[in-house]
């Protein structure tokens, strides 16, 4: 899950967002074995808001403590680094949406948690 961008532009709490992902979460356990990853979101750089940064930081702190209380010994969530070493001025065409220098910069990422999850 790389979920949050439109709530932090919205200016909705972590705390809201995050239990949204518990919902998500407990939909997806029926599956006692379901593997979770869920991203610290990419940064986000726009001229008319300085607080974006800020609210994308509050949020990445919030989904890893999240994470750690919502895992279980069958049903892991990882926390996917997605916002350290993104640039938001090269990587994306508008500071929200990732450019193709972006999205390579994601699939890097994200490629060996997916791999890791799918072997397990």
């Amino acid at each position: 899950m790389h979920l949050g961008t439109n709530d932090v532009w919205s200016n909705i709490p972590p705390s809201t967002i995050t239990a949204a992902f518990t919902k998500l979460v407990e939909q997806m356990r029926p599956s006692p074995t379901m593997k979770i990853l869920v991203a610290k979101i990419i940064p986000m750089a726009l001229s008319n808001c300085a607080e974006y940064g800020q609210r994308v930081t509050a949020l990445g702190s919030a989904i890893g403590t999240w994470a750690v209380s919502n895992s279980t010994n069958t049903s892991k969530i990882t926390v996917v680094d997605a916002w350290t070493g993104f640039d938001s001025k090269s990587m994306t065409g508008d500071g929200v949406h990732p450019n193709d220098a972006g999205s390579q910069k994601l699939a890097a990422t994200w490629f060996q948690l997916f791999s890791s999850a799918i072997k397990e």
